[in-house]
């Protein structure tokens, strides 16, 4: 049997086994999310996914033997760290300035111990590569948390952060295989599996249906911390790898989502963590689109992104024209997003 598909379905049946075992467990400890304020589902959903992801890619990667870099066993306690710290936060509501505090930890830990640093950034502007030096622990802890943050942030619909890293995963997945990378290929595939898992009890395929679990702060941070950085150790590989702003693109959507509302939060003088229903799928369901289609949609989107990154990438076009490229999107997308959210508040206005 072909060994991708055995890393796809061992981490598909690892999630779909671990939601079985633990939703008894977090409808006994309360672990569940209940609707009110800005939570519109139907009664009480356990916040298990995150955990399942967890222990069905960590027991895939132990019973698949893969070989692992040197900063694979810091990275695992980190991340372990965040899911306990998701987890505890899905259950008590910790204090958002302590449980960054605690990501910011994590963070520095897999950069110092796992030698994880973004120091070649790529020739951006078109004038020559552009290095980090000795800022280069502090960029990549700010490219790291900013990643972890803007799953954290995506995640607010059913099957929305589940769905847009599955595509992600798949992404960076071809692109390990296209630089050679194979241990990092079959570790993703894995990670796409378990997802896949995991969209199976959480994305809703009609109106009615209730998901079974959500993913929960646990599974936001975890799916963030990995993704970024797979995309730290496939950009900084010596010889063939792969370029940081094709990461960039490859990151999509939440990426496009956390610039935009945190820069909107900023120029109203919000605290940039502050929650609320300014994000982009609350702007379309209150336009009254379907949630499920807003989903599909944000997916499709998420899909165009990384296939554009990865075949501009194969084309051979530069990173100065990925970059502007970007630069460009990003200024379309919010001023997109703004004209809908502000359709709908004169909308709210007039009714």
């Amino acid at each position: 049997m072909d060994s991708g598909l055995v890393c796809v379905g061992l981490g598909f049946g690892g999630t779909v086994f671990s939601v079985s075992m633990l939703r008894p467990i977090a409808v006994h400890w309360g672990v569940v999310d209940r609707p009110g304020g800005r939570k519109h589902h139907r009664g009480e959903v356990p916040l298990v996914g995150g955990t399942a992801l967890f222990a069905a890619v960590t027991g895939g990667w132990a019973i698949l033997h893969m070989q692992w870099p040197n900063w694979m066993p810091v990275y695992l306690l980190a991340a372990g760290v965040l899911v306990v710290i998701g987890a505890l936060d899905d259950r008590y509501d910790l204090d958002p300035k302590g449980k960054f505090l605690l990501q910011t930890a994590c963070t520095l830990g897999v950069i110092y111990y796992g030698s994880l640093v973004l120091d070649d950034l790529g020739d951006l502007f078109g004038a020559g590569a552009i290095h980090t030096h000795a800022f280069g622990v502090a960029f990549t802890a700010f490219a790291v948390l900013g990643v972890t943050n803007a799953i954290n942030m995506f995640d607010g619909a059913n099957g929305l952060a589940g769905g847009t890293s599955l595509v992600s995963t798949l992404g960076f997945s071809f692109a390990a295989a296209a630089i050679g990378a194979q241990g990092a290929h079959s570790a993703l595939l894995l990670l796409a599996g378990a997802l896949g898992g995991f969209l199976l009890f959480n994305y809703r395929l009609r109106k009615f249906d209730s998901p079974w679990v959500f993913l929960g702060d646990a599974g936001a941070l975890f799916l963030g911390f990995t993704l970024a950085f797979v995309a730290v150790f496939l950009s900084q590989l010596p010889g063939q790898n792969l370029p940081p702003i094709v990461a960039v693109w490859i990151g999509g959507m939440p990426l496009l989502e956390i610039g935009r509302v945190v820069g909107r939060r900023l120029a109203h003088g919000v605290n940039p963590l502050r929650a609320d229903r300014s994000h982009v799928h609350h702007c379309l369901l209150g336009l009254g689109i379907p949630e499920r289609w807003v989903v599909v949609a944000i997916w499709l989107c998420q899909a165009m992104l990384t296939t554009v990154g990865l075949a501009s990438w194969w084309a051979g076009y530069s990173d100065a024209f990925l970059f502007y490229g970007f630069v460009l999107l990003f200024l379309v997308y919010s001023l997109g997003v703004e004209w809908a959210c502000r359709t709908l508040a004169r909308r709210g206005a007039t009714q």
